[in-house]
């Protein structure tokens, strides 16, 4: 359903209330439940630290926004049409909104902006139809990390670059995570990029294969915003970086 809602659950189903309607639920217990375009989860056992994606920060993630009438308005962001990724600090000791211990070493903690994205207007110059800034990502979806190097790999999935792009970011530039500890453009490098109306998908990081290391990616639908490609040039296609020295523990 959409607008205002509501709502209390029956005594007697509340688990069944948070296995069914886990994010109503969810908010009941005091939960943030603002957040909007979150895409891809990535892990960092070394820092223990959890990267999320978000496409474009807005509507709901700023403040005062129409869709937080009759909620908490947890989330007071400025808003950012090309993206940011969030760094949450993972510990063990949390409590819930009952002052109970959490029983789990994976609960997040205090989160802070790592990489954003940045409007820029190229109108009227070589690099028209482009509105995010083309040194940096561009409304980040997958993401994976590759352990023991400390690289962040973004995928783009975006009409805000004319190409999408695959970015390498080197998260050990932006450490220790603390508020506004952005990575710096410098440390983005494109690992790939990608035909027009194409993205980027299918990341995963394997870190011993066979006694190599791979990353795999897909280009998903290029030129598919091309007027006149052939089907040959608009089928997908799958393959990997590597085969690459697994990264010692």
């Amino acid at each position: 359903s959409w607008g205002r809602e509501c709502l209390r659950v029956v005594e007697g189903m509340e688990v069944a209330a948070s296995r069914l309607e886990t994010r109503r639920y969810a908010a009941l217990k005091g939960a943030t439940t603002e957040l909007r375009k979150s895409e891809g989860l990535a892990f960092d056992p070394d820092s223990k630290r959890l990267y999320m994606a978000i496409s474009a920060v807005g509507k709901g993630m700023l403040a005062g926004h129409a869709q937080d009438e009759g909620g908490p308005d947890h989330v007071q962001l400025a808003a950012n049409p090309c993206g940011v990724i969030y760094g949450f600090d993972i510990y063990r000791g949390a409590e819930d909104s009952e002052g109970e211990v959490i029983d789990s070493d994976y609960v997040m903690g205090r989160a802070a902006s790592v990489l954003a994205g940045a409007a820029r207007d190229y109108a009227g110059t070589e690099h028209e139809g482009n509105s995010c800034d083309l040194d940096g990502m561009s409304n980040p979806d997958n993401i994976t990390f590759v352990d023991g190097a400390g690289l962040l790999m973004i995928a783009e999935d975006t009409r805000q670059h004319v190409n999408n792009v695959l970015w390498a970011a080197d998260l050990t530039q932006a450490q220790p995570l603390a508020c506004g500890a952005q990575v710096p453009m410098s440390a983005m490098t494109r690992a790939m990029s990608i035909p027009p109306g194409g993205e980027v998908s299918g990341l995963h990081w394997f870190p011993d294969l066979g006694g190599f290391a791979y990353l795999t990616a897909t280009v998903q639908k290029p030129f598919s915003r091309v007027e006149g490609a052939t089907e040959e040039e608009r089928r997908s296609r799958a393959g990997y970086f590597g085969p690459f020295q697994p990264v010692a523990p």
